[in-house]
């Protein structure tokens, strides 16, 4: 397989399409019920879904959570350097 079409092919997972339905939670607040979840030293993420009794299912918040870290990490990353 080649190389170049691969990385012409590959699907970039911190791309941010507009046009797609909407998230049944925004970015900046998963990212902040993850900050909650880990500052607040809570065990679960279940246990943030029913202190917080989000707008959504307990799938949809943890699936929210591990999209967009990767957004986090990198803005951190920028902020650091």
């Amino acid at each position: 397989m080649d190389i170049n079409f691969e990385l012409r092919n590959s699907t970039n997972p911190l791309k941010y399409h507009t046009s797609c339905r909407r998230l049944a939670i925004s970015i900046e607040d998963s990212i902040s019920l993850a900050l909650f979840w880990k500052k607040q030293n809570i065990e679960t993420k279940k246990s943030v879904w029913e202190i917080l009794a989000p707008p959504c299912s307990y799938k949809t918040l943890v699936v929210s959570i591990n999209r967009w870290y990767k957004l986090a990490l990198l803005v951190l990353a920028c902020l650091i350097a």
